[in-house]
């Protein structure tokens, strides 16, 4: 029973994670957060295939306070959702 609470708990937590992104795998938080950032400082990169990522983390020391906390948390929020499927 204990195996089955966990497992609808993280396919709730999953759900909710990509029900929330605008790209897949992305929240729409980030994007959010991220908006300026990426109009300015990724201007004419195309998205998809994780081209706007490599973007903002090639100019990480221009991405705003508010971006750089945005995917810090979806990351955390990833990665505790990874942990909750695999059941650690």
């Amino acid at each position: 029973m204990k195996m089955l609470h966990h497992g609808l708990l993280a396919l709730s937590v999953l759900a909710a994670f990509t029900a929330q992104a605008a790209e897949p795998a992305v929240p729409a938080k980030v994007l959010k957060a991220c908006k300026e950032d990426i109009k300015t400082l990724c201007e004419g990169v195309q998205r998809g295939e994780g081209r706007i990522a490599a973007c903002l983390k090639e100019k990480a020391d221009k991405v705003s306070d508010g971006c750089k906390a945005a995917v810090k948390d979806a990351a955390a929020a990833r990665k505790g959702a990874k942990a909750a499927l695999s059941g650690g």
